[in-house]
Protein backbone atom coordinates (compact mmCIF):
# COMPACT_ATOMS: atom_id res chain seq x y z
CA UNK A 1 0.00 0.00 0.00
CA UNK A 2 1.26 3.36 -0.55
CA UNK A 3 1.69 6.45 1.45
CA UNK A 4 -1.03 8.22 -0.13
CA UNK A 5 -3.35 5.42 -0.28
CA UNK A 6 -2.99 4.26 3.49
CA UNK A 7 -3.54 8.07 3.97
CA UNK A 8 -6.73 7.96 2.45
CA UNK A 9 -7.40 5.24 4.42
CA UNK A 10 -6.73 6.89 7.44
CA UNK A 11 -9.16 9.82 6.21
CA UNK A 12 -12.39 8.20 6.03
CA UNK A 13 -14.50 5.61 7.43
CA UNK A 14 -17.95 3.77 6.11
CA UNK A 15 -20.21 5.06 8.55
CA UNK A 16 -22.55 1.97 10.23
CA UNK A 17 -25.36 4.11 8.93
CA UNK A 18 -25.14 4.54 5.35
CA UNK A 19 -25.02 2.52 2.79
CA UNK A 20 -20.64 1.98 2.35
CA UNK A 21 -20.21 6.04 1.64
CA UNK A 22 -16.98 6.87 2.91
CA UNK A 23 -16.83 9.91 5.42
CA UNK A 24 -14.05 12.24 6.49
CA UNK A 25 -12.74 11.19 10.15
CA UNK A 26 -13.03 14.74 11.65
CA UNK A 27 -10.68 13.71 14.67
CA UNK A 28 -8.00 13.80 11.42
CA UNK A 29 -8.66 17.13 10.42
CA UNK A 30 -5.90 19.77 9.81
CA UNK A 31 -5.57 20.93 13.38
CA UNK A 32 -2.60 23.12 12.10
CA UNK A 33 -4.90 26.16 12.70
CA UNK A 34 -5.36 25.63 16.31
CA UNK A 35 -2.28 28.36 17.56
CA UNK A 36 -1.62 28.44 21.78
CA UNK A 37 -3.36 32.03 21.44
CA UNK A 38 -6.61 30.36 20.09
CA UNK A 39 -6.67 27.75 22.82
CA UNK A 40 -5.71 30.42 25.28
CA UNK A 41 -9.05 32.38 26.63
CA UNK A 42 -7.79 36.12 26.95
CA UNK A 43 -9.87 36.26 30.69
CA UNK A 44 -11.30 34.37 33.19
CA UNK A 45 -14.64 35.36 34.84
CA UNK A 46 -15.61 33.63 38.24
CA UNK A 47 -19.22 34.76 39.25
CA UNK A 48 -20.45 33.42 42.31
CA UNK A 49 -23.98 32.50 42.47
CA UNK A 50 -27.06 33.36 44.81
CA UNK A 51 -28.26 29.90 45.31
CA UNK A 52 -26.47 26.70 47.24
CA UNK A 53 -28.06 23.92 45.63
CA UNK A 54 -29.98 23.82 41.89
CA UNK A 55 -32.89 25.62 41.19
CA UNK A 56 -34.18 23.28 38.91
CA UNK A 57 -33.22 20.06 38.05
CA UNK A 58 -34.12 17.56 34.72
CA UNK A 59 -36.07 15.46 37.44
CA UNK A 60 -38.57 17.91 38.10
CA UNK A 61 -41.71 17.03 37.11
CA UNK A 62 -44.09 19.31 35.76
CA UNK A 63 -47.18 16.97 36.58
CA UNK A 64 -49.51 19.65 37.21
CA UNK A 65 -50.28 23.12 34.65
CA UNK A 66 -49.25 24.81 38.23
CA UNK A 67 -46.29 23.25 38.39
CA UNK A 68 -45.61 24.22 34.89
CA UNK A 69 -46.08 28.06 36.11
CA UNK A 70 -43.43 27.49 38.48
CA UNK A 71 -40.87 26.36 36.26
CA UNK A 72 -41.28 28.89 34.13
CA UNK A 73 -40.91 31.47 36.93
CA UNK A 74 -38.50 29.95 37.91
CA UNK A 75 -36.48 29.79 34.73
CA UNK A 76 -37.40 33.47 33.91
CA UNK A 77 -35.84 34.18 37.63
CA UNK A 78 -32.52 32.29 36.76
CA UNK A 79 -31.90 34.23 33.55
CA UNK A 80 -33.10 37.94 34.86
CA UNK A 81 -30.83 36.96 37.85
CA UNK A 82 -27.93 36.46 35.54
CA UNK A 83 -28.30 39.23 33.35
CA UNK A 84 -28.13 41.37 36.89
CA UNK A 85 -24.75 39.32 37.94
CA UNK A 86 -23.19 40.16 34.45
CA UNK A 87 -23.69 43.68 34.43
CA UNK A 88 -22.55 43.71 38.65
CA UNK A 89 -19.08 42.06 37.75
CA UNK A 90 -18.97 43.92 33.94
CA UNK A 91 -18.60 41.03 31.89
CA UNK A 92 -17.64 42.52 28.48
CA UNK A 93 -20.02 41.65 25.71
CA UNK A 94 -20.45 40.88 22.18
CA UNK A 95 -17.40 38.33 22.42
CA UNK A 96 -16.30 35.88 19.22
CA UNK A 97 -16.85 33.13 22.08
CA UNK A 98 -16.76 32.29 25.93
CA UNK A 99 -16.69 29.02 27.75
CA UNK A 100 -19.23 28.59 30.51
CA UNK A 101 -18.97 25.88 33.33
CA UNK A 102 -20.99 25.58 36.14
CA UNK A 103 -19.71 24.08 39.14
CA UNK A 104 -21.57 22.54 42.44
CA UNK A 105 -20.34 22.13 46.01
CA UNK A 106 -23.04 20.09 47.72
CA UNK A 107 -23.64 19.87 51.23
CA UNK A 108 -23.25 16.42 51.41
CA UNK A 109 -20.94 13.65 49.28
CA UNK A 110 -24.31 11.39 48.36
CA UNK A 111 -24.22 10.30 44.65
CA UNK A 112 -25.84 12.79 41.81
CA UNK A 113 -25.95 13.23 38.43
CA UNK A 114 -24.15 15.66 36.53
CA UNK A 115 -27.11 15.85 33.70
CA UNK A 116 -29.52 17.20 36.18
CA UNK A 117 -27.23 20.37 36.39
CA UNK A 118 -28.15 21.17 33.02
CA UNK A 119 -31.83 22.38 33.59
CA UNK A 120 -29.92 25.31 36.05
CA UNK A 121 -27.29 25.59 33.37
CA UNK A 122 -29.66 26.44 30.31
CA UNK A 123 -31.29 29.21 31.39
CA UNK A 124 -27.59 30.56 32.87
CA UNK A 125 -26.40 30.36 29.22
CA UNK A 126 -29.54 32.06 27.62
CA UNK A 127 -29.34 34.74 30.26
CA UNK A 128 -25.67 35.61 29.52
CA UNK A 129 -26.31 35.25 26.09
CA UNK A 130 -29.65 36.88 24.97
CA UNK A 131 -30.41 38.94 27.66
CA UNK A 132 -26.78 40.44 28.81
CA UNK A 133 -25.00 40.07 25.04
CA UNK A 134 -21.63 38.11 26.51
CA UNK A 135 -21.95 36.63 22.75
CA UNK A 136 -24.31 36.91 19.87
CA UNK A 137 -26.23 33.43 20.89
CA UNK A 138 -25.06 30.41 22.63
CA UNK A 139 -24.67 28.07 19.70
CA UNK A 140 -22.16 25.98 19.83
CA UNK A 141 -20.16 27.81 18.03
CA UNK A 142 -20.11 30.80 20.25
CA UNK A 143 -20.68 29.34 23.56
CA UNK A 144 -19.00 26.29 24.93
CA UNK A 145 -20.91 24.56 27.93
CA UNK A 146 -18.78 22.04 29.13
CA UNK A 147 -20.81 18.93 31.39
CA UNK A 148 -20.99 20.84 35.17
CA UNK A 149 -18.73 19.71 37.55
CA UNK A 150 -19.56 19.02 41.09
CA UNK A 151 -17.18 18.97 43.65
CA UNK A 152 -16.55 16.40 46.36
CA UNK A 153 -17.99 18.50 49.88
CA UNK A 154 -15.19 18.17 52.89
CA UNK A 155 -16.12 19.22 56.58
CA UNK A 156 -16.78 22.04 57.37
CA UNK A 157 -17.14 23.76 53.23
CA UNK A 158 -20.65 25.56 53.17
CA UNK A 159 -22.68 24.81 49.53
CA UNK A 160 -22.37 26.71 46.94
CA UNK A 161 -22.49 27.55 42.97
CA UNK A 162 -20.13 29.03 40.62
CA UNK A 163 -19.67 30.04 37.17
CA UNK A 164 -16.18 30.25 35.27
CA UNK A 165 -16.47 32.04 32.39
CA UNK A 166 -13.75 31.85 29.54
CA UNK A 167 -13.66 34.09 27.36
CA UNK A 168 -11.63 33.62 23.86
CA UNK A 169 -9.94 36.22 21.49
CA UNK A 170 -12.04 33.81 18.57
CA UNK A 171 -14.30 30.63 18.39
CA UNK A 172 -12.35 27.48 19.45
CA UNK A 173 -15.71 25.14 18.40
CA UNK A 174 -13.88 22.74 16.22
CA UNK A 175 -16.42 21.14 14.03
Amino acid sequence: MTDQQHQTTARTAASPCSSGAEVENPSLRDMSSITPEAIAPSAVHIIELPWRKPPLSMNDRAASRGAVFAKASKTRNICDGMVYLARKHRLPTNQPYCRVQLHYLPADNRRRDTDNLVATLKPICDGLAQGYGLVKDDIPQLMGKPEPIIHTHRKGQQPRMWLEISIYPRSNYPY
